[in-house]
């Protein structure tokens, strides 16, 4: 891991799963939760030409997974970057 964000949300993610791992989610029937959502996150042509979509728009694609430990406790486990094709 590198200390990129991703890297940093990754290891962060991992110390609190230890933490966390033996709560029994939001109830015995749920459990833990683990959701995940993308979103499209829109960069300047000139600065990422990686990111080329199609004509005026350049993205990346995040996907992020949050555990909901308990009612009041979650936490963004990773983050993923992807291009969009």
């Amino acid at each position: 891991m590198g200390t990129n964000g991703i890297g940093l949300v990754s290891m962060s993610g991992t110390y609190i799963h230890d933490l966390t791992k033996d709560y029994k989610g939001i109830t015995l029937e749920i459990g833990q939760l683990k959701i995940i959502d993308s979103m499209h996150l829109k960069l300047p042509p000139e600065l990422c030409d990686w990111t080329f979509a199609t004509k005026g728009w350049n993205v990346v694609k995040m996907h992020t997974r949050l555990v909901v430990v308990l009612e009041d406790i979650s936490y963004l486990d990773i983050i993923v970057p992807s291009q969009v094709t």
